[in-house]
């Protein structure tokens, strides 16, 4: 085997091989990649994760795939959580409303609301905050998600492949929890300037 590996034919080869199989897993990540987005967009899909707040996981019927459904695996779909779905659209209405991310967060703590990482422990043992923060409340005003619409590589860098492309589906796939007006609205939304009142 030494002998065999000290071979210039033999290591061009293995060289060859090993280049091949290396373009084989990038064109298989592709295809898998353009088929998650395919998913999300058109098909409105839920690609796994955790829900975000406000939204529970369901059952949405048998997979589509024969092989999948084979092992017993089915559709889940997005649906709003009775216990939270209501402090999203009441987060929205008061970013809305004028309110600044900061104050609806200490009004959500005033209030005894659990933030996401309390409402779920089980699945946030990484986070070990208890109360709302600013960045918990943007993140949630930031999420087109509560459009109805489902989402997919929302972190893309935009580099124009199928992995970096952020997806969104063409049509609502669960109930929002907040219209599309009113969503692009909140986006729309800075934090008043400083003035100089006061100082003059």
């Amino acid at each position: 085997m030494a002998r065999a590996l000290g071979n210039s034919d033999h290591r061009a080869l293995l060289a060859r091989l090993a280049t091949q199989a290396q373009r084989e897993v990038i064109r298989a990540r592709h295809r898998v990649l353009a088929a998650m987005h395919n998913q999300a967009t058109q098909q409105g899909r839920h690609l796994g994760g955790r829900p975000p707040y406000g939204y529970q996981l369901v059952d949405a019927g048998p997979h589509p795939n024969p092989a999948d459904a084979r092992w017993g695996r089915r559709l889940q779909r997005l649906a709003p959580n009775p216990h939270t779905a209501t402090h999203v659209t009441w987060t929205f209405q008061q970013r809305l409303a004028g309110h600044s991310i900061a104050s609806i967060a200490r009004n959500l703590n005033e209030r005894g609301i659990p933030c996401p990482s309390s409402t779920d422990p089980d699945r946030n043992r990484h986070r070990t905050r208890g109360t709302w923060t600013r960045r918990t409340v943007a993140v949630i005003l930031a999420n087109p998600r509560y459009t109805g619409r489902q989402t997919w590589n929302r972190r893309a860098n935009g580099t124009g492949n199928p992995r970096s492309t952020p997806a969104l589906s063409t049509r609502a796939a669960h109930p929002a929890l907040v219209t599309e007006l009113d969503f692009v609205t909140t986006q729309q939304i800075r934090a008043p300037r400083p003035t100089n009142d006061g100082l003059l």
